[in-house]
């Protein structure tokens, strides 16, 4: 079996970055291989499409259990893809992340390291010169964080420990290789896009504090930016294309930042035919939140006649 570069992601209610992510980064790699984590938007319908289009190179599958499981599910695919494909590497993405690297130096340095290589974080952010009519977010947001406080780093998997190591939450690290030669190569990098839209934000921003709401419990500080956006929403204050900026300046960052206008390299090489308005991602996701509390509600009452 020919040596290849496969890359694995699991996506959630992704339908305004999907299709962007996997025609740019299917530039890169051989295999591209998608968990839907029961995804309430068009995420599903356009990676159908796509897989159309790609045979062989984008295979996809629906996984519906619930809560936070996206550590478990890469780590129950990632050796299945390694057999399946005889990948010399492996890399984990993030729908939201896309390879930032001259092709060949790219493919190069993969197939040439058996230790994982590290691909540092380039976080782009929305400014108010942003194209409102370009419905594709990496060629509508062309700004970057001059600077990452602190360099957040994701982890490829190289076939040789592949069987035998255990993916860390949010794909940063490797565990068989925790304090290991993992390396880190010039000119190689993850262009990361956290926020993209004003419908994008507003739907993380309600769905994940409702979520932490009907867990239970909030550990001390925790989602503090969120809950003051959450606020304005609920008093009928519309976020702004400037809450997209402050949101993406510090995302993850311990400070701000200035910023650089950086084109990602290749974002304007296709153009998309599945992605839909961000309004009608906003509305979806927002009806199947809804929808699963009520089912919620419903199931103990359910139970207990069934018991009767």
């Amino acid at each position: 079996m020919a040596r290849s570069i496969a890359g694995l992601c699991v996506a959630k209610n992704e339908a305004d970055i999907i299709e962007a992510m996997v025609r740019h980064n299917l530039g890169y790699l051989d295999r591209l291989h998608v968990v839907d984590h029961d995804s309430a938007d068009a995420t599903p319908r356009i990676l159908a499409a796509l897989a159309a289009e790609y045979p062989g190179r984008l295979t996809w599958e629906s996984d519906v259990t619930r809560g936070h499981v996206q550590t478990a599910i890469l780590n129950a695919r990632l050796r299945p893809l390694l057999a399946e494909t005889g990948a010399a590497q492996v890399v984990l993405l993030d729908a939201d992340e896309f390879i930032r690297a001259e092709p060949q130096h790219f493919r190069d340095s993969l197939m040439a390291s058996e230790v994982p290589i590290l691909l540092p974080w380039v976080t782009y952010v929305p400014t108010a010169a942003d194209d409102p009519t370009e419905r594709n977010p990496v060629t509508r947001i062309v700004h970057r964080r001059e600077r990452e406080r602190p360099q957040t780093f994701k982890s490829t998997v190289p076939a040789g420990i592949g069987r035998r190591t255990t993916i860390a939450a949010g794909n940063h690290a490797v565990h068989a290789f925790r304090g290991g030669p993992a390396v880190q190569v010039d000119g190689l990098s993850l262009a990361h896009f956290p926020v993209r839209s004003c419908e994008q934000l507003t739907s993380k921003v309600l769905i994940g504090v409702w979520n932490i709401r009907v867990r239970g419990q909030r550990g001390r500080g925790e989602a503090f930016q969120w809950y003051k956006l959450y606020d304005r929403i609920m008093a009928g204050d519309a976020l702004t294309n400037a809450d997209l900026e402050e949101v993406a300046v510090h995302y993850a960052a311990r400070r701000g930042t200035a910023l650089l206008a950086d084109p990602l390299l290749g974002a304007g090489g296709f153009s998309l035919k599945y992605t839909p308005d961000g309004a009608s991602n906003l509305i979806r996701n927002l009806v199947a939140f809804t929808e699963g509390c009520v089912r919620l509600i419903e199931q103990p009452s359910v139970d207990t006649g069934a018991a009767g």
